[in-house]
């Protein structure tokens, strides 16, 4: 995925646009969030309804724990998968976003990816000093906070430009 995204970064380069963001939802915002720490092109991530761990979210989450068998089948504990997904857990490597800002939406009443677990990627992005802006939704599930959040575009909108003049003027 993350060779996908550079390719076609290379490609809208070549047509001359300057400013890149990655975009996420649920299951995608880890892969948003993979390829804005190992692109330094991508200038802000904007990341609906994250984890803030995989491997957690599989060892102690109600859907997650659907899956946990297969792997313990194969040998895996959490902290083998953890290390295993290094690279695509949202929480770590944040000192690769630099100055990069990430908007982040979650809800408080998720049951597909439970609160605690995006919060593991809030608080280790305040403790990366990483600028940041945290969106939370108080009571919709995961699917109607999700599209909430699509229907609300011009907050990440808005969000994007800022991200953009402070590219352009170096702040």
């Amino acid at each position: 995925v993350i060779d996908d995204v550079r390719a076609d970064l290379l490609g809208y380069q070549a047509r001359g646009v300057g400013f890149f963001a990655t975009f996420g939802n649920s299951l995608g915002s880890e892969l948003a969030m993979a390829s804005t720490k190992q692109i330094p092109e991508i200038s802000a991530v904007v990341l609906n309804t994250v984890r803030g761990s995989t491997s957690e979210f599989i060892w102690h989450s109600p859907y997650g724990k659907d899956f946990k068998p297969g792997y313990e089948e194969q040998g895996y504990t959490e902290a083998r998968m953890y290390n295993e997904l290094k690279d695509v857990e949202a929480a770590e490597g944040l000192s690769k976003l630099g100055k990069r800002p990430v908007l982040l939406y979650y809800s408080k009443a998720d049951k597909t990816i439970p609160p605690r677990n995006t919060e593991l990627l809030v608080t280790a992005l305040a403790a990366h000093h990483v600028r940041h802006r945290v969106i939370r939704n108080t009571y919709l599930g995961h699917f109607m906070a999700s599209v909430k959040n699509h229907m609300r575009f011009w907050i990440w909108w808005r969000f994007l430009r800022q991200a953009e003049h402070r590219l352009h003027t170096h702040s």
